[in-house]
C-alpha cells in the first residue's frame, strides 16, 4: 500500500504519513544515522541544507557542461553595498564556488573566493575567522575533496561567528541566498535529455524549503526577512502541488545527516508546476544578484 508523504508544521519531527486509502497516520521510523551500506541502496532527500556544499548536491552528478553564464559574475560584487546585499550574495557565491569546483574551473574558483572574502569583511566578519581557511583553499586548489572541506569550514565558522554576535538575520540571509542560487542552477540544467530526472531533484526540495521557511520565520521581525519570507511562502504553494509517494514502512529519517531515505519514491509533478517554480526562483534570484 502506498502512502502520501506530507510535512506537517515546521519541524521534520512532525512529518506525518497520510495513507491514500486510509485516513490513519503513520509515524516515521527515526534513525540517528544510516549506515553507508544503507545509503547506497536508497533514494536520498536532504531536508535541511545550510551549507553551500549541501545545497550543491541538488545538481551534483549531472551530465552537463560548465556554463559560465549560470553563475553570478564577480563584477556584480561591487554593487553590493548594504549588509543585506552582501549577506545574500555570500550565499550565492558560495554555491557558485561549489558549482565551479565540480568542473575544476580553477580561475573562476579563485575569483569567487576573493569576492567571498571581500563581502565577508564587508559584513564585519574578522579576517582571523577565515584567513587560514582561504590560504589552505588556495594551496589545495586542485584537490576537490579538500576544497569542499574548506568551503564547509568557512561557512560553518561564519555562521557560528554571526550567531554568537547576535547577527542571526545576516546568517539567515546567507542561507537564503545559497538556497536560491542552488535552485537557479538546478533549474538551468533542465533540458529535454534529463527533464524527468532534474524535475525530480527540484521537486523534492519542497522539504528543504519547509526547513528554510522555518529558519526565516524565526527572524520575521526583520523587514528584509519578512519580504523574502512572503516570497518563499508563495514558492511553497507551488511545491505543495507536488505529491510524493512511498511504500508504507519504507521511509527513514536520518536526524544526524538531516536526510530522508527510501528504497522507492514515486512523484506526481505537474509540468506547469516546475515552470512556476523556475519562474519565481529566477525572479527572486535576479532581485538578489542585480
Amino acid at each position: 500500500m502506498k502512502s502520501l508523504l506530507v510535512s506537517a508544521g515546521l519541524s521534520v519531527m512532525l512529518f506525518l504519513f497520510s495513507c491514500k486509502q486510509n485516513s490513519g497516520n503513520y509515524a516515521i521510523e527515526i534513525d540517528t544515522a544510516l549506515s553507508n551500506e544503507a545509503l547506497k541502496k536508497t533514494k536520498i532527500i536532504l531536508y535541511q541544507m545550510q551549507l553551500p556544499s549541501e545545497m550543491a548536491k541538488i545538481f551534483e552528478g549531472e551530465k552537463s557542461a560548465f556554463t559560465r553564464e549560470v553563475i553570478n559574475p564577480v563584477e556584480n560584487a561591487s554593487k553590493y553595498l548594504t549588509s543585506t546585499q552582501a549577506a545574500l550574495n555570500v550565499g550565492v557565491y558560495g554555491v557558485d564556488l561549489c558549482y565551479c569546483r565540480l568542473f575544476d574551473e580553477t580561475q573562476h574558483e579563485l575569483s569567487i573566493l576573493t569576492v567571498i572574502r571581500n563581502l565577508s569583511e564587508q559584513l564585519g566578519i574578522p579576517k582571523e575567522e577565515f584567513t587560514t581557511t582561504f590560504k589552505d583553499f588556495e594551496k589545495n586548489i586542485g584537490n576537490r575533496d579538500s576544497l569542499e572541506a574548506y568551503i564547509v569550514r568557512f561557512y560553518t565558522t561564519a555562521d557560528k561567528y554571526l550567531k554568537s554576535n547576535e547577527r542571526e538575520v545576516v546568517a539567515g540571509l546567507i542561507v537564503l541566498g545559497g538556497w536560491i542560487e542552488a535552485m537557479h542552477i538546478a533549474c538551468s540544467m533542465i533540458d529535454e535529455e534529463n527533464f524527468n530526472h532534474m524535475k525530480e531533484r527540484i521537486a523534492v526540495q519542497k522539504y528543504s524549503l519547509n526547513t528554510l521557511i522555518s529558519l526565516l520565520s524565526n527572524y520575521s521581525g526583520d523587514l528584509t526577512i519578512a519580504k523574502y519570507l512572503l516570497r518563499m511562502k508563495v514558492l511553497k504553494k507551488y511545491f505543495d502541488k507536488i505529491e510524493i509517494y512511498y511504500e508504507q514502512g519504507d521511509l527513514t529519517i536520518d536526524t544526524l545527516n538531516k536526510l530522508i531515505a527510501a528504497n522507492q519514491l514515486q512523484l506526481n509533478i505537474p509540468e506547469e508546476t516546475i515552470i512556476e517554480i523556475k519562474t519565481l526562483v529566477e525572479s527572486i534570484r535576479n532581485e538578489i544578484t542585480n
